[in-house]
């Protein structure tokens, strides 16, 4: 049986492998936030009507970290896809410089377009910038909320 050449890496490789890195921080992130979420709530339902100064101040920080976190995200989001537009840009202008050239005699025609397996890399990256401040403020809370 003839192996197929044109993209080895999407047929034979591992496919999924770049989006388990991401599928894993996802987990970590949901069962950190359960946590959190259930802690904070434990908290809330214990202070009552009157919550101390100590609360207070941790029920403003839930709030803030959510908009900064927020706001993290949709710049790194924002940042990545400038980056692969420019990147995709650039590659399709080469491969398509590379076809005119060859058209015209001066050079050998490109054995391929950009691959999908870079857009699927960037996309992995996409997500992973999305998720960072949401990961790394989830997984300190808990952390910090198991010591108290």
């Amino acid at each position: 049986m003839s192996r197929p050449t044109r993209f080895p890496s999407l047929f034979w490789g591992m496919p999924l492998a770049p989006w388990m890195g991401l599928a894993g921080r996802s987990a970590d992130t949901w069962l950190a936030s359960g946590a959190v979420i259930a802690e904070r709530t434990r908290r809330m339902a214990a202070m009552g009507a009157s919550p101390s100064r100590a609360d207070q101040r941790e029920m403003r920080r839930m709030v803030d970290e959510k908009v900064s976190a927020t706001g993290e995200s949709a710049q790194a989001v924002t940042a990545q896809a400038v980056a692969l537009a420019q990147t995709s840009a650039m590659r399709w202008m080469a491969f398509v410089n590379a076809q005119t050239m060859a058209v015209l005699g001066f050079g050998r025609m490109p054995s391929s377009a950009p691959t999908a397996s870079a857009a699927m890399r960037a996309s992995v990256a996409m997500g992973e910038a999305a998720l960072a401040p949401f990961h790394r403020r989830a997984t300190a809370n808990a952390r910090r909320l198991r010591k108290r």
